[in-house]
């Protein structure tokens, strides 16, 4: 697979993309709630990234060679074009619950959402 890399990338794409469908195929055959189902697919989506994780520190030796690096602390001048983010963020916290949002709800909606954008860090 060295030779073909991005046949190798596909390859890794599809094994990561298994995770998720059968997380889906799960919910819709054991009927499961909606907060049930949210945590599944939390619990697929996070299995999937590990793997991956596995397999590209075995391809490459180390997760730097495929753009995984340490975190370093900035100035605080750069955080502050998330604050946007932030504001809009904490508008739909405030604003969007209803009498029926528990805790656990609000918590694994959270979950879901700084999972999935977390590839846009």
């Amino acid at each position: 697979m060295k030779k073909h890399p991005l046949v190798f990338s596909i390859l890794i794409t599809m094994l990561m993309l298994v995770f998720p469908v059968v997380s889906g195929a799960i919910i819709s055959v054991l009927q499961l709630s909606t907060l049930q189902g949210r945590l599944v697919q939390t619990a697929a989506f996070v299995i999937a990234g590990l793997v991956g994780l596995i397999i590209a520190k075995r391809a490459f030796g180390a997760l730097g060679d495929v753009g995984m690096r340490r975190v370093r602390p900035l100035d605080g001048s750069r955080y502050l074009w998330f604050l946007p983010i932030v504001l809009v963020e904490a508008c739909t916290l405030l604003l969007g619950f209803s009498k029926e949002s528990d805790i656990a709800a609000w918590g694994l909606r959270k979950s879901c959402i700084l999972e999935e954008s977390f590839p846009e860090f």
